[in-house]
């Protein structure tokens, strides 16, 4: 293989040796112990009692100069002086709403990047490789693999088959148009091909395409 075949795809190659030089992305970076969503419960416990779970968000109106927020099950409605939005935009253009027209074209105009991830759960056999968290790039449709960077010498671990972001090539349309099958499929592949004879460990998938989510929020 020459250089040229290998610069042929020249993000596949360029992003994986910057990569760590991102300020948000370097090695050393820790999380919280347990994972990062550790952060929204712990905001979630200072403020459990006025949280109202399992109630969809089915219409965001204005009232006088407050808002009324409607949401599910039961038609319920709450009105209130403000309101703070912190729904992604691809879900808030799909919830009905009464916005001035340039804040609905502001709404859903917004470039989006619509990532795919998919996650297995294994052994945790790369450690006996000597891997230790970090990534494993590659030029497949899956695009990665993120080791977990916790939990050490455990017995098992979620590997990261895949956080599909056009990150090394146009990628991202035909994994997010993939079936759940295909994704795991692919993302096998690939691990077998990094780690030989380790696929057959991994198990429990699960993949979710961020740009695809259900109309309604909690």
């Amino acid at each position: 293989m020459t250089l040229a075949d290998i610069m042929t795809n020249g993000r596949a190659m360029a992003l994986p040796l910057v990569f760590e030089e991102f300020f948000d992305q370097q090695t050393p970076m820790m999380q919280p112990v347990g994972g990062m969503d550790r952060i929204a419960h712990a905001l979630y416990e200072q403020v459990r009692p006025a949280v109202r779970l399992n109630s969809p968000i089915t219409a965001i109106r204005r009232h006088g100069a407050g808002v009324r927020i409607e949401h599910g099950p039961g038609a319920l409605a709450l009105e209130a002086d403000h309101c703070i939005c912190a729904l992604p935009l691809t879900m808030l253009q799909r919830i009905p709403n009464d916005f001035s027209a340039a804040k609905q074209a502001a709404i859903r105009d917004q470039p989006y990047m619509p990532s795919v991830k998919v996650g297995f759960e294994s052994p945790r056999f790369w450690e006996e490789e000597g891997i230790y968290g970090g990534i494993g790039w590659t030029d497949q449709a899956n695009e990665n693999l993120l080791y977990p960077s916790g939990n050490f010498e455990a017995d098992k671990g979620v590997l990261v088959g895949a956080y599909c972001a056009g990150w090394t090539g146009d990628n991202l349309d035909r994994f997010n148009a993939m079936s759940h099958e295909e994704r795991f499929r692919v993302c096998r592949g690939v691990i077998e091909r990094m780690h030989p004879g380790k696929s057959a460990l991994l198990g429990k998938p699960i993949t979710v395409a961020w740009g695809l989510p259900p109309r309604l929020s909690t």
